[in-house]
Formats: C-alpha cells, structure tokens, sequence
C-alpha cells in the first residue's frame, strides 16, 4: 500500500480546520466536546452579525419523497444541533411553513422538487430584497439533468444566491458523510485486531443501477462483468440478474440501515465495490461513506472524485490507480492472501473516526450542513450583497463535472475484453 502517512499528517489539519463543530455557550464555557480538536463550524463564513431577532429559515420543499418536515430537522433546535452538539452560532429559527416566505430570511430549494414556474413567479414577485435562496441537490449532475424538473426553465434564472451540494466550490459544502481527527483519549483506547478474520469471502457489490438507460451505468456493468471472469464478486440487488445470478436481496430497515441478516452476509466479505453510478467530481455517496466504514470492508471505489482529498486516508482501493483489470484483480487476491497487508488499510482506526454518513432521507446526523446554513445567515457581509447565479444549470453542468476518467475506463474494458477472446481460443486451439 502506498505511504500516506505525510498527507494522513496534512488531513487532519484540514480536517480540523474545516469539518469540526466545537461550540461554547454564551458565557464561553466548553460545551463538552476537547478544545484542542475541535473548532467552530461556520467560523469560514466571515463575521456574525449582531442581529436582534433568529434568522429564520424556511424549507420550502420535501427533499425527494421525504415530506415535510425533513426527518431528523423538526425543530429550530434539531437545525441548530448536531448530534447533541450545539452549533457555534444558533440565532437561527427553523420553519417549514410557506406563509412564512415574505419573513424568513434564508429559503431552501431542493433540485428534485422544485416548485412549478407559476408558484416560482409569484415567489419572486413577493420576495424580499436581502431574502436568500439556496439552490440544494445531492444527485450527480447526469441524474440532476435527467430528473430535476427545471431543466431549461428561464425563470430560474439570476434567483438563487447560494449553492447547497456535495461539490467543494459550493457555497454550503453538503457531502454525504464525512471524518473527523480522534481525541488523544480515543487514540489512546484503540484495539488492536486483525480484520481478516471471519470473511471467507472476497468481494461484493450491491447493484440497483444496472444501466439500462445511462452510458456510464452501462461501462460500470462492463467493468464488473469482465472483473468477475478474473476473481469472484458477490452481487446482491437487481442487477445480479444481468450477471446470469438468481436476484438476492441484501434487505435494508426502515431507517435504511441493512437488516442483521443483511449486515451479516456483507461482513463475510473482505471488499465492496463503491462504484459510483457516475464519475462526476466531488461525487463520494453512501456506496463509501456507509456500509464499507460501519461493516469494516474495504471499498474498492471507482468515481470522479479526488480520492485523496475528500475520503480517509490509506481506506480505499481506486480502479484508476491500476493499470489493467488483472493488475486490480491480482492485488486483491494478494490481499486476501497476506492479512498484514489487508490490515494495512485499517490503520487509519488509531487516527480517525467517522462523523456521519447519509441514509435515506434523515438530513440531520450525517454532516453539519445545518450549522453551516445557521452561520452564513448571520454573516452581515454575505447578506448585504448576495451575489445571484445567472444560471444556475451552469453550475451542475454535466459536461463540464462528469465523464471524468470515462474514455479510459472504456480502454481498461476493451482490453480486458481483447485478452479474455485471445485467452478463449488459446484454450479452443489446445483441445
């Protein structure tokens, strides 16, 4: 496994700087949580304005078919908290009633449920001149072009002054999970163990996206077709039935969690493929963030995304980082062979925890986003001025974000392809 112990040492500062969400009361006191690791969210969002009355926020829209409120945000408290710890800055009040949007001062729109162009007209007709509107999404830009109902619509134009997604220059920063540094009692109280023992399997992958419609889901089925003539990979999901397998579900709970028994099939495996339904940047979803890091198997991912920068060090495996199917192929099988060097990738345990991931639609554990939102809103300086996106299609443009790497997974197939017909009638020519 490469050395990653330098840039391990440069992660955790970034991390702290960015990611944590130490908060003291009024009176200044410690709210719980070590000084010495932990920093206020929003802190990068400028000054906090003295302002008399809470910010209010409205949430006009369901995120997806969530309802309203958003599970896991019901109340002002839940928006300015994050599991348990107040945010630096809670001058903020939370509400879900759209006859609150001439008073609230910072209204949020979620992509896939944006309001029809009549309501969004008279929207802008009875706005206030310093009302925010966050333009949200989580969905890749492909998807978002696909599914959103606003692609072409002009009356979105020059409306939405912040952006809310997964993508780094967005102005709230909102990824599907995230780490933070361990306390030197956490460092301290880390067992040991070899995480090879009980998974007597190699690698699986849990498939929904079977590609039927989308050509990068198409190449990702290729990819694991052709993987799976070199080592055997485990599929569970609707897909398994383009892969001559009988269709098995891996059932999840109601909180979108795996079952026990589901639980329990997935940690006989030492890998999981985390491979992203689009190779768009910044783009890490629960195929990493989720299963891999609470079951304790080793992602082999394949995205868009800048690996090295936005996931824990030294816990992934990246297809891009070989140069053939059987050069990833062989590294696994060595892997499952030699349990120092499997165990290498969990290393990480002694410096890192997990601060949250995204399941199903409870927006309120998996990242701070709400501190964030809570903190912009009292930053005088961003209010003032807001700044207007003159389309925001421009900003999720799937030309300019996805396809990343596409052409070059499409060789690594083609000559995985090419080796496996030459290997064929190697074999037919010797009978």
């Amino acid at each position: 496994m490469k050395d990653v112990h330098l840039f391990a040492v440069f992660v955790t500062f970034v991390i702290v700087s960015l990611f944590s969400y130490y908060s003291r009361s009024n009176r200044g006191e410690n709210s719980g949580m070590d000084s010495d690791n932990f920093i206020n969210v929003g802190s990068k969002n400028g000054p906090v304005a003295n302002y008399s009355k809470p910010r209010k926020i409205l949430i006009y829209t369901e995120f997806f078919y969530s309802g309203l409120p958003w599970p896991g945000l019901t109340t002002s408290e839940d928006f300015t908290q994050f599991k348990g710890q107040k945010c630096s800055v809670t001058n903020c009040e939370l509400t879900y009633d759209k006859n609150d949007s001439m008073s609230s001062d910072v209204v949020i729109f979620h992509a896939y449920n944006m309001p029809s162009s009549k309501e969004m007209f008279r929207l802008q007709r009875q706005r206030p001149q310093h009302q925010v509107w966050v333009y949200f999404h989580l969905e890749n830009p492909i998807v978002t072009s696909y599914i959103a109902p606003h692609k072409h619509r002009s009356d979105l134009d020059n409306v939405f002054n912040w952006t809310m997604t997964f993508m780094r220059e967005s102005d709230i920063f909102h990824p599907y999970g995230f780490y933070l540094p361990l306390t030197k009692g956490e460092r301290s109280s880390v067992p040991s163990q070899n995480h090879a023992i009980g998974k007597t399997k190699l690698a699986v992958w849990l498939g929904s996206g079977c590609g039927q419609v989308l050509d990068e889901r198409k190449v990702r089925m290729m990819y694991i077709h052709n993987l799976r003539k070199l080592i055997p990979v485990d599929i569970y999901g609707n897909c398994a039935k383009y892969f001559h397998q009988t269709v098995r579900d891996c059932p999840k709970t109601a909180d979108d969690h795996p079952t026990p028994e589901c639980a329990s099939l997935l940690k006989e495996h030492k890998f999981i493929l985390a491979f992203e339904n689009m190779n768009c940047k910044d783009y890490i979803t629960e195929k990493y963030w989720c299963n891999p890091l609470e079951l304790g198997l080793v992602p082999v991912v394949m995205g868009g995304a800048d690996y090295k920068a936005l996931a824990i060090p030294g816990f992934y495996i990246n297809v891009f980082d070989f140069s053939s199917l059987k050069e990833l192929a062989d590294y696994l099988m060595f892997l499952d062979k030699n349990d120092g060097e499997y165990n290498k990738y969990f290393e990480w345990k002694k410096l890192y925890k997990v601060g949250g991931c995204l399941r199903g639609y409870n927006m309120a554990s998996h990242y701070p986003w709400m501190c964030e939102v809570c903190a912009a809103a009292n930053n005088g300086s961003l209010l003032s001025k807001p700044k207007f996106y003159k389309k925001v299609q421009n900003f999720y443009d799937p030309e300019k974000r996805c396809g990343i790497q596409y052409s070059r997974l499409k060789e690594i197939i083609s000559e995985a392809f090419d080796n496996s017909q030459k290997l064929s009638k190697i074999k037919s020519n010797s009978i």
